[in-house]
């Protein structure tokens, strides 16, 4: 076991390469910019491409998407594969030390602006901004070097880390596409027709339109 893991190990480049001082500028903003955003704030204006599920709190907005979307197993495996192809790319290099700071630090900022801003209720929620922020750290830390999927990899990450941006919350990725939530109703917009799945406030039922989702109580 231990041979195996010296052989993929002595595989790796030493040589990786750090980012370009324009990439490395688009990252400490990125990083810096994690502070200031406006979590849980949507912004109502969500992208068509996603699939929008609204209810009066939170935690139920995100458990409505996350049934539809049959769990979160994908979601959690698209952002531990960024992370893993992000280090795997600078692995064995002085630079892995690096990605792994890079990583930790956006995890934790994107973590506690969320927690000293919404309370220590959102801190479930809290984790799921902070993993994607810490992924798309790591992604834009080690982009110079070249690995398989290397451009799809940093576009997903990017996506999923808008959702955060626009002031909504990711439960889900299905099939590609973005399982998303937030409070309230959709906004009304044109050629939008909203529909609402009337319920008791504790079933899970909904129904769907052109992408949106949403439950009220009686």
């Amino acid at each position: 076991m231990v041979e195996k893991e010296l052989d993929s190990y002595a595989k790796h480049k030493f040589d990786a390469k750090r980012p370009t001082p324009e990439h490395e500028k688009e990252l400490n903003d990125f990083v810096g910019r994690l502070g200031q955003i406006i979590y849980f704030r949507p912004d109502s204006d969500p992208k068509k491409e996603w699939r929008v599920f609204y209810a009066d709190t939170w935690d139920a907005a995100a458990a409505m998407a996350k049934d539809a979307a049959g769990g979160d197993a994908s979601l959690i495996d698209a952002r531990a594969a960024t992370s893993v192809r992000s280090l795997d790319a600078v692995w064995g290099s002085p630079l892995a030390a690096e990605e792994n700071k890079r990583w930790a630090e956006a995890y934790s900022k994107a973590f506690h602006t969320i927690w000293y801003s919404n309370g220590e209720s959102f801190a479930n929620l809290a984790g799921g901004a902070a993993a994607d922020a810490a992924a798309l750290a790591s992604a834009l830390f080690t982009r110079e070097n070249d690995y398989e999927g290397r451009d799809k990899t940093i576009a997903a990450a990017k996506e999923r880390m808008e959702v955060w941006e626009k002031g909504y919350g990711l439960a889900a990725e299905k099939d590609g596409v973005l399982y998303v939530y937030a409070v309230g109703k959709p906004p009304q917009s044109a050629g939008m027709s909203v529909q609402l799945a009337k319920g008791d406030g504790t079933t899970k039922t909904f129904t769907d339109v052109k992408g949106v989702a949403v439950l009220e109580r009686k």
